[in-house]
């Protein structure tokens, strides 16, 4: 007798999943990025010969050694490299510290011969030349103190050329401090300032 395998049944394939498509939501069009208005440097912000006239004017330079500060805030203060960096993008120098007659480490008046620091030796590559301006001639240390120091007192500033002074004086007239009410001086400081 013919015997018959039984056929084992068919493994079923586990039934797939079927999920519902999301249709995707209509996308907006991606959108250019505003261009980031570019920093102004401090060098770039100012522009201090258009403040005064030339004659009045002093630069002076001096130099700074990065190296002298790290090594100050590092191995003298036991400050993290990252920290002393810190510190030393967050220094404003003062005016005495620019100005002094004889400069401390880390200011210098020129580097060395060899182009090192004068305090530790480091090479030029960690110094920074400090543009240091000192109007001279006034009390005025801005440019609207300047224009009103020049109508009160026009000897205050003198500027070289025949059409301008003679004789150590100014050719303006004097006396406007009295003839004119503080409030119409303030008025022509205000004008005279919106001039270029």
């Amino acid at each position: 007798m013919a015997t018959t395998k039984k056929k084992a049944p068919a493994k079923k394939a586990p039934a797939k999943k079927t999920t519902a498509k999301k249709t995707p939501a209509a996308r907006k069009p991606p959108v250019a990025a505003a261009p980031k208005p570019k920093k102004k440097t401090a060098a770039a912000a100012i522009d201090i010969a258009e403040m005064f006239p030339h004659e009045l004017l002093r630069e002076e330079s001096r130099w700074i050694c990065l190296a002298c500060i790290l090594d100050v805030f590092t191995r003298h203060l036991g400050l993290t490299a990252a920290a002393a960096m810190k510190s030393i993008r967050a220094h404003k120098p003062g005016v005495d510290e620019l100005t002094a007659h004889t400069p401390e480490r880390p200011y210098f008046e020129r580097p060395a011969a060899d182009g090192a620091c004068p305090h530790c030796h480091s090479p030029a590559k960690w110094h920074a030349k400090l543009r240091v301006f000192r109007v001279e001639g006034g009390k005025a240390t801005d440019a609207a103190g300047y224009i009103r120091e020049s109508i009160l007192e026009p000897n205050a500033h003198l500027v070289a050329g025949p059409t301008y002074s003679s004789n150590g004086q100014s050719m303006m007239p004097t006396g406007f401090g009295q003839s004119l009410e503080p409030a119409k001086i303030d008025a022509l400081v205000a004008y005279l300032m919106t001039l270029k």
